[in-house]
């Protein structure tokens, strides 16, 4: 394994919001950004302290969200954490939906809603969207348009089945929460924080320096 860097801050799914201080990861090549996948982290053993990403587990295959998690246990210091948050909660997103909640963009939780939860919208998040013009599925069956798929949400949890899935990945300890995104009412978002002993999850939390950006800590509500 070649190791690029030891005992770091590491930020997975960085996007075009690169924290300092953090080693910053993407799929996506980024200034500023290293190009890598959060079950593949050229690190040693032992040797990261924290671990954060926020909306990106989510667009992990299944099997690369198993392999993320044993990762992770791989790479965190003893005392290390993992921070990950900004995942669906399809429990909320469906009762918001079916008791025609306010939505979060539109008037009302309609299924255009919904679809950006469990779907990601893909569609919206093109980096380049004039390239559907070109693109056709005839003739290319097997692809998806340019930028779609890393954008999809590969998988949907609930608070019930985010904590059993998390703790057969890997050895880590679970602690499961869940919130709504800072300035909205509904908890619409699941978070875990991971560690080789359990952690606590606010203070795991606070150990990001950006965290109120995503979270809304004052209404955060602990699962497990």
């Amino acid at each position: 394994r070649h190791v690029l860097f030891r005992s770091v801050k590491i930020h997975l799914g960085a996007g075009e919001h690169p924290i300092t201080g953090f080693v910053n990861m993407d799929v996506r090549p980024l200034p500023g950004v290293i190009r890598g996948e959060a079950h593949r982290l050229a690190v040693e053993d032992g040797t990261v302290d924290l671990i954060f990403s926020n909306a990106m587990f989510e667009h992990l295959f299944f099997l690369q969200q198993v392999m993320a998690m044993k990762e992770w246990e791989r790479v965190l210091a003893p005392d290390g954490v993992a921070v990950c948050c900004g995942i669906p909660n399809f429990e909320a997103v469906a009762k918001a939906y079916v008791e025609k909640a306010p939505g979060i963009m539109r008037p009302t939780f309609d299924l255009l809603e919904v679809y950006r939860y469990t779907h990601g919208s893909p569609e919206v998040w093109q980096d380049n969207a004039s390239d559907w013009l070109t693109w056709s599925s005839a003739d290319r069956p097997d692809q998806t348009p340019p930028g779609w798929l890393p954008q999809l949400h590969k998988a949907i949890f609930d608070a019930e089945s985010l904590v059993p899935f998390c703790e057969a990945a890997c050895g880590l300890q679970i602690t499961v929460v869940r919130y709504p995104f800072p300035g909205e009412t509904l908890p619409l978002n699941l978070g875990f924080v991971a560690g080789h002993s359990k952690p606590a999850a606010v203070q795991a939390l606070e150990q990001v320096p950006v965290i109120g950006k995503y979270v809304d800590l004052e209404r955060l509500e602990v699962i497990s």
